[in-house]
């Protein structure tokens, strides 16, 4: 599919004004029109809890990924729902309050997390942070390609290894784990480990349902997937994700998190017609192609080193302190995220943009680069 997202010409006024935000993975596109439509429409309910949105996102959600159906009434209570299935499926304010329930429930007796670098470190960075036993992480470099290192990975975990965290498409790479490689760290990680499969940008990807660790985490008790509305769907702002795992994982994260009152009435009913709009998560997914490859081939002609992303930023090492290059960006109205957030300050990680944003991008990456 073609990319047919605004040009420069289309750019209003206002819109070129504004800085452009390239630095933290956001859909430059907004979100779904019917995403929209239905979080205005939830704005006249919003004197009431959104149990029963609730739970018709979570047994939308449970058809889409093959679960089995819940009893009608299990979303519109405030406690645990009771799963008709050895499987769960969990709603959340933004994969993240998962992420850190995850991090917090597992750490209780100390030990340590495995995770790749970089990565994202949430899960690790709440653990090591949080109160009690001294949790140790051990990172695991990625592979000169800079994909994640399954043997090395695998060969990091023993007795003590609480959680191995596999962010696929990884952040802030953007690269993407073979399904067999994928399938290796899962089956071949410990019992006792808890395998958190962070799939934030998986909807990037044109193949998503083959790469999934979702069938892994119907087979498997110890195999938690994450997802989130915040990418590709354009919602991050009105925060909605959910996960999938064995009942045992959620009842252990119970206590962490904050349930069904951290729900969001607009956030919800948005999720649940995004899902229905295929058209726009392709528009997204085309610009977001377009953009990578632009920027990659400058990023290339300038020496840099560039991931092979297929999510929605690029990673990129030019060799040297890319402190100036940031900050000569922002100077321009260019935000991108310098590398020292990952401990790599020869590197960048910059977002996807519009046609109009990534033009503005490379003229003046070309002037920078080029000085």
């Amino acid at each position: 599919m073609a990319f047919t997202g605004p040009t420069a010409a289309e750019a209003t006024d206002s819109t070129k004004s504004m800085p452009i935000r390239i630095l933290f993975n956001e859909n430059p596109l907004g979100c779904s029109p019917l995403a929209r439509a239905a979080a205005t429409n939830a704005i006249e309910r919003t004197q009431f809890y959104p149990f029963e949105t609730a739970s018709a996102l979570k047994a939308k959600l449970r058809t889409l990924h093959g679960l089995p159906a819940l009893p009608q009434s299990a979303g519109l209570s405030l406690k645990p729902a009771r799963e008709s299935g050895d499987h769960t499926l969990a709603i959340c304010g933004g994969s993240s309050e998962l992420l850190l329930a995850a991090a917090l429930a597992y750490s209780v007796e100390g030990g340590n997390i495995v995770e790749p670098a970089p990565s994202y470190q949430a899960v690790a960075s709440t653990a090591a942070s949080r109160p009690g036993p001294e949790m140790q992480i051990r990172q695991v470099p990625l592979t000169d390609e800079g994909g994640l290192d399954a043997d090395a990975m695998l060969a990091a975990c023993d007795a003590k290894t609480r959680i191995l965290v596999v962010t696929n498409p990884n952040n802030p790479t953007g690269t993407t784990l073979a399904k067999g490689t994928l399938t290796k760290l899962v089956t071949k990680a410990p019992s006792h480990t808890l395998v958190l499969v962070d799939e934030a940008y998986i909807d990037f990807l044109d193949d998503a349902n083959e790469r999934t660790a979702i069938p892994l985490a119907l087979q498997q008790d110890n195999v938690l997937v994450t997802r989130t509305f915040s990418k590709i769907h354009g919602l991050a702002g009105l925060r909605a994700g959910y996960g999938i795992g064995h009942k045992s994982i959620f009842e252990h994260m119970q206590p962490f998190q904050v349930g069904s009152l951290s729900l969001n009435a607009c956030g919800l009913s948005a999720a649940m017609a995004s899902l229905d709009d295929a058209e726009f998560q392709a528009k997204s997914r085309a610009m977001a192609a377009d953009s990578r490859g632009r920027i990659a081939t400058l990023l290339r002609s300038l020496g840099f080193k560039v991931s092979n992303s297929q999510a929605a930023c690029l990673w990129a090492d030019w060799g040297r302190d890319t402190t100036p290059l940031v900050s000569g960006l922002a100077s321009r109205g260019i935000l991108i995220s310098g590398g020292m957030r990952w401990n790599s300050p020869t590197c960048v990680r910059i977002s996807v943009g519009t046609e109009w944003q990534t033009s503005r991008l490379l003229e003046g990456l070309s002037e920078l680069g080029n000085a």
